[in-house]
């Protein structure tokens, strides 16, 4: 799918190359995280958000309702062992110095039909 390094892609593009990558990637989809629970939310869906992080380190957990109500209860601070796969969040560390970023963001402010700034978001 990707032809060169500098090639622009859609988000669904991207999206769907990392998760064929993480599907097939037999260590990511099936992996055991060591690491300390924090923002911590128990959502009224039943859904349980939560990261687990190191000293150097922080990743984005979901358990869904269905694996919640068996799971024991976890308190921010816990020290965890999780088993799990890789889901489909992906985040994207932004270059503002991109000369297209910034090429993007002027033609859009330049087509505000209020005249007003255009908010990018990130």
């Amino acid at each position: 799918m990707l032809e060169t390094v500098s090639e622009v892609l859609s988000v669904r593009d991207l999206t769907f190359y990392l998760k064929d990558l993480m599907e097939q990637d037999s260590v990511l989809s099936n992996v055991q995280v060591l690491g300390e629970v924090s923002n911590l939310t128990y959502h009224n869906s039943g859904h349980v958000y939560f990261s687990i992080k190191d000293s150097d380190a922080q990743l984005s957990c979901v358990m869904f309702r269905s694996n919640a109500r068996q799971a024991p209860t976890m308190q921010a601070g816990d020290e965890v062992v999780l088993s799990g796969a890789t889901h489909n969040r992906t985040q994207v560390a932004v270059d503002p110095d991109h000369e297209g970023l910034a090429a993007v963001l002027r033609q859009s402010r330049t087509r505000s039909p209020d005249g007003g700034a255009c908010v990018a978001r990130f």
